[in-house]
């Protein structure tokens, strides 16, 4: 079976898995003589990115890579803000603590937060020690934190406190998640 990858590389000449083992695109599940054409998933593009949306073009197959198989042009479809995230080891909390981000609008997060898993998030003053620990805003803590899943997956991190109240300031955003895996921060 052939299935296709993440890869990342800061210069072209140096590439890492993403997911070592993971496939990117899910192929069928005992596809093979059932004429399934997602059996191997091969030659795949780079993604094109239109209309909100990541494309991937690849070449799929019915059968063996190295036997009589028939094959067909295949397009896979995905949310560009879900290609790639972080989550903690099994069964732990894992922390996320972000560089100072400018404050204002509204803070969407891409997640899959699954059934059981959890996120709490904190807005926290700058921290210039690398081993120091964090400091929520009052009104801003994990205690006053209250997320908002919106009907496209996403979800709006909201406060007791509005995010304007802190318009101009440049912050740190502190994320906790059991069970969750947390994608892309939108700061609209």
């Amino acid at each position: 079976l052939v299935d296709c990858q993440l890869t990342l590389s800061h210069d072209l000449l140096h590439w890492e898995r993403i997911a070592p083992g993971q496939a990117l695109i899910p192929r069928s599940e005992g596809c093979y003589g059932s004429g399934v054409p997602d059996c191997c998933c091969i030659y795949a593009s780079a993604p094109v990115f239109r209309d909100g949306k990541a494309y991937f073009y690849y070449m799929g197959g019915s059968g063996p890579h190295t036997n009589y198989r028939e094959s067909s042009l295949m397009r896979y479809v995905m949310d560009p803000d879900r290609l790639a995230g972080w989550q903690a080891a099994p069964g732990r909390t894992g922390s996320l603590l972000t560089h100072g981000l400018s404050m204002g609008g509204r803070m969407l997060l891409a997640a899959d937060l699954p059934e059981g898993s959890t996120l709490r998030a904190a807005i926290c003053e700058q921290v210039h020690n690398l081993y120091a620990t964090p400091k929520a805003l009052p009104g801003y803590g994990f205690e006053d934190f209250s997320p908002v899943t919106l009907p496209d997956g996403k979800v709006e991190l909201r406060w007791l406190q509005p995010l304007e109240a802190l318009k101009g300031q440049s912050l740190h955003l502190l994320l906790e998640t059991e069970g969750g895996t947390l994608c892309t921060l939108l700061l609209e």
